[in-house]
């Protein structure tokens, strides 16, 4: 029975019905009857799973430094097992390249500048949102990494911040 992602029961109303019988030390040497049965009844659903996708909508994915310019990604989205009360969003975030890996964006990349829009307010089952990126001119040149998230989907999207000439 694979319980990764489940409980391993079968979703739906279950009744779990118990005989108690005194036994142990406490009951002493008498024959006790049984207590009457007692029951407890409990719900079983499956677990939430969340899927996001995404793809850049036209344009290219080099930026020139000197001009600036912006991304417009389409982040689709599934969600599955959540109930119809529940509200998500997905939210963006940029990195940049460094030695030590993609860290976030600092003063040298002029993070006060780059603007991302709104979080993307989930409606729905499944569906499709647009996150726009700017990106400001004068960036240093190098590799970025758009980083989106719903619930535990993490995606990333590189991109390419290029100098003039390169």
């Amino acid at each position: 029975m694979d319980t990764g992602t489940s409980s391993g029961l079968s979703d739906g109303n279950h009744l779990l019905v118990m005989d108690v019988y005194p036994v142990g030390m406490n009951t002493g040497s008498v024959k006790a009857p049984a207590i009457p049965k007692v029951q407890a009844s409990y719900d079983v659903r499956p677990n939430p799973t969340y899927g996001l996708m995404v793809s850049l909508g036209e344009g290219s994915r080099v930026i020139p430094a000197n001009a600036g310019g912006s991304l417009e990604f389409n982040a689709v989205y599934r969600i599955d097992n959540d109930g119809e009360s529940s509200s998500h969003v997905i939210r963006a975030g940029i990195r940049k390249k460094t030695e030590e890996g993609y860290t976030a964006i600092g003063p040298a990349e002029k993070a006060d500048e780059w603007t991302i829009s709104d979080p993307v307010t989930v409606s729905g089952t499944s569906g499709t949102g647009v996150v726009t990126v700017n990106i400001p001119a004068g960036v240093p040149s190098g590799t970025y990494r758009a980083v989106f998230q719903l619930e535990d989907k993490t995606v990333f999207y590189n991109f390419i911040v290029q100098a003039p000439g390169q």
